[in-house]
C-alpha cells in the first residue's frame, strides 16, 4: 500500500469535511456538530461492513482497546477543533491543527525511531509556521475577542489528533487486511460517539440536528471515516508515518475552499505563516518517503 496516497485520500476527505464542520459549528454549536459527524460516520461504516459482508467485530476482541482509545481521541480532538472553527477564523485553526506532524515526529522519537537531522529542520519549520500564523494580527474582526481561545483549541487538537493516529495505527498493524482496519475504525467510532455523549451529559448539553442538516452529517461523517480509515490503512506500509504526515495537508484544502466559497479573509502575514507552514509538512513528507525507498 501507497503511504503517500492514502495520506492524500484522508487530505482531501478531511480538508472538505472542515469546511462544512466550520460552518455547522457556527450555526448549531459544537456539540450537535461533533455528534451529527460521529453518528453519521458510524452509521456509514456500519452499512459498509454489513452490505460487504465483512461483519462487526467482537466488542471485546483481542487489541480492541487501543481501537477504543484512538476513537475515544478522534472524539476529543473532533470536539476540540470544532469548537476552535467556531471561535475563529479558518485559516487560524487549521494550520495549527494541521501542523500535528510534529507531535507525530516527537511520538516516534519517543518510541525508539531515531529521525534524521534533516527532519528535525523540516519539524523546526513547522513550529515556525505555526507562530507566525498564531502571532499575525486578526484578519476578520468577527473574531477579535476569542483569538487566544481559538489558538489554545487548535493547538489541542492538533496533540489529540497525533495520539490518535498513533493509537490507530498501532491496533491496525496487529491485523492484516483491510477488514482490519475497518473493523478497528468502526470500534474507534463507537467509542467516539460514547465519549461525545458522555461530555453531552457532563456539560448538561441538548444537541439539536434539524432534518435538512441529515444530508450534510451523512456527507461529512462518510468524509470523515474515509480519512480515518485511510491512514489506519497504511499501518501496513513500510512508512505508515507518511500517510499521517501528508494527511496533514487537509488544511490547504480547507483554506483554499474557504477562500473560495466563503471568502474569508487572510491577511499576507497570515499568508507567509501558511506557506511557512506547510512548506515543513512538505519537507517532511518528502524527508519520509525518501527514509522508507
Amino acid at each position: 500500500m501507497n503511504p503517500a496516497l492514502l495520506g492524500l485520500v484522508a487530505a482531501l476527505s478531511w480538508g472538505a469535511l472542515d469546511l462544512v464542520a466550520s460552518i455547522a459549528s457556527r450555526r448549531l454549536g459544537v456539540f450537535s456538530t461533533v455528534l451529527g459527524v460521529g453518528l453519521g460516520g458510524l452509521i456509514a461504516l456500519s452499512v459498509y461492513l454489513a452490505v460487504s459482508g465483512e461483519g462487526f467485530p467482537a466488542l471485546l476482541a483481542p487489541g480492541a482497546g487501543v481501537a477504543y482509545l484512538s476513537g475515544a481521541l478522534v472524539a476529543v480532538a473532533s470536539l476540540f477543533l470544532f469548537a476552535a472553527f467556531a471561535a475563529g477564523p479558518i485559516s487560524v485553526v487549521s494550520p495549527i491543527a494541521a501542523s500535528y506532524p510534529l507531535t507525530a515526529l516527537l511520538i516516534a522519537i519517543l518510541a525508539g525511531s531515531t529521525p534524521s537531522p534533516w527532519a528535525l529542520a523540516a519539524a523546526g519549520v513547522v513550529v515556525v509556521g505555526v507562530v507566525i500564523v498564531a502571532r499575525a494580527e486578526p484578519d476578520d474582526s468577527r473574531f477579535d475577542g476569542s483569538l487566544r481561545r481559538c489558538i489554545l483549541l487548535a493547538a489541542a487538537s492538533h496533540v489529540g489528533w497525533a495520539l490518535a493516529i498513533h493509537a490507530g495505527q498501532l491496533a491496525t498493524a496487529a491485523g492484516e487486511g483491510a477488514g482490519h482496519a475497518a473493523a478497528v475504525t468502526w470500534l474507534g467510532r463507537l467509542a467516539g460517539v460514547v465519549v461525545i455523549g458522555v461530555v453531552l451529559l457532563a456539560a448538561r448539553q441538548r444537541p439539536s440536528i434539524p432534518a435538512r442538516w441529515l444530508p450534510a452529517f451523512a456527507l461529512t461523517g462518510s468524509l470523515d471515516i474515509a480519512g480515518i480509515l485511510s491512514v489506519n490503512l497504511a499501518a501496513h506500509s513500510d512508512q505508515p508515518v507518511v500517510a499521517g504526515v501528508v494527511a496533514s495537508c487537509f488544511g490547504v484544502v480547507t483554506i483554499l475552499l474557504a477562500r473560495a466559497l466563503l471568502k474569508e479573509p487572510i491577511a499576507p502575514m497570515r499568508w507567509a505563516g501558511i506557506a511557512i507552514t506547510f512548506a515543513g509538512v512538505a519537507s517532511l513528507v518528502a524527508l519520509s518517503a525518501g527514509e522508507g525507498s
